[in-house]
């Protein structure tokens, strides 16, 4: 009897493996977003020829940091902030660009007490807070930072308002997407040695959500793996049967 139940055993605890691994791996996600449209460029002549492909690595569970030349680090705690008749609530989290950065320097022009690593992610929700000022506004964004004060990307996205008016109070909505389809503009900079500020700057889709990174090769598995995996589920249909019998 205790040979017998070996098999179901075995398929049990390898699906249970199964579920708790894909669980642990459904952080971080990869974004890949493609360039659509050129926009223009700052101080250099650039010639866009074909779509370019930005994947980002976001851990929303994560804080959001940055790394100074000297190695210390700062994190960007979650914040709530009052202005204008408006709250802010931003939610700041981990990012990282995968794929190089279209403008790059050799040289930093920034060569003391500068901040040499960033992986700065946020998304914010405003609203009104001021009953009086005969508005009711509602909105979001999204921006992604990455490399250094020298050469860095944004990614970001600034919903358009939309206003309607009910009983002669005026509503203004905007939120943010990061659904596959949503557009984003994308600000690819770098400082010259002499100060001098580059950029090309890009309409981008959000073409892709994955929880495995698409850069790297996905592993096979193992036929012994296979081979475990197939006596598991052929043990529960065994055990099953002898179940339905008793």
């Amino acid at each position: 009897m205790r040979v017998r139940m070996i098999g179901p055993i075995a398929g049990i605890v390898f699906l249970c493996m199964i579920g708790l691994t894909s669980i642990a791996l459904a952080t971080p996600q990869y974004y890949t977003f493609t360039t659509v449209e050129y926009i223009g460029s700052e101080n250099i002549n650039y010639t866009y020829t074909e779509p370019i492909k930005y994947i980002v690595e976001i851990d929303f569970d994560l804080g959001a940091y940055y790394i100074w030349d000297d190695g210390h680090q700062f994190y960007w705690p979650d914040s709530t902030a009052v202005f204008s008749g408006m709250t802010s609530v931003s939610d700041y989290f981990y990012v990282d660009l995968l794929t190089s950065q279209l403008l790059t320097l050799d040289e930093d022009f920034y060569t003391e007490n500068y901040v040499a690593d960033i992986h700065k992610g946020r998304t914010a929700l405003e609203y009104d807070t001021d009953p009086n000022d005969g508005m009711e506004r509602h909105g979001g964004f999204v921006e992604l930072n990455f490399g250094s004060v020298n050469d860095f990307v944004i990614i970001e996205q600034r919903s358009e308002w939309y206003d309607f008016v009910v009983n002669n109070q005026t509503y203004r909505y905007y939120d943010y997407d990061m659904s596959i389809g949503a557009m984003f503009h994308i600000s690819d900079y770098a400082y010259d040695t002499n100060g001098n500020r580059q950029g090309v700057l890009l309409w981008a889709e959000l073409t892709d959500i994955s929880d495995s990174n698409p850069l790297e090769a996905q592993p096979v598995p193992e036929p012994s793996t296979m081979l475990l995996l197939g006596s598991g589920l052929l043990g529960l249909v065994g055990f099953r049967k002898k179940f339905k019998k008793a």
